[in-house]
């Protein structure tokens, strides 16, 4: 089952602690938006939204598992149909190869590498999806 919430429902801090755990030095603090699926009350795959500013939205993306089509219709269904972003920036752990290639095989471009973002020796990659190019994941 899916479940769509925000930083002030009763389920924010599973989700918050989720991401916090799978990436060391990741710190979640203010508002932000999120999807997940769960499935006896743990959660196999989520999509954490903030710093949304009516073009961009910055995702984070976890998973036990792996991002079937259906978990990806919903990823994508809030930014790009909900929210009418433009593009989604996602900041990736530079020593998480797997989240690298799925967001490489999920159309996403890398735009930056950002040195010393989760602290020091501690790197990251920012890449970007472009609207027409997550088309495919939400029809």
């Amino acid at each position: 089952m899916w479940y769509f919430g925000s930083s002030n429902d009763s389920f924010a801090p599973a989700v918050k602690q989720f991401f916090e755990d799978k990436v060391p030095g990741l710190f979640i603090s203010g508002s932000f938006t999120y999807t997940a699926k769960l499935y006896n009350g743990n959660i196999l795959a989520a999509a954490l939204y903030r710093n949304y500013n009516a073009s961009n939205v910055e995702i984070h993306l976890q998973a036990e598992g792996h991002f079937d089509r259906a978990c990806l219709r919903a990823i994508f269904t809030l930014p790009f149909k909900v929210l009418l972003c433009n593009r989604l920036t996602a900041i990736v752990e530079a020593e998480n190869k797997r989240i690298i290639r799925i967001v490489n095989k999920l159309g996403f471009e890398k735009e930056a590498d950002l040195k010393n973002f989760y602290g020091l020796d501690k790197d990251a990659e920012l890449y970007r999806l472009d609207n027409h190019k997550a088309e495919k994941w939400i029809t």
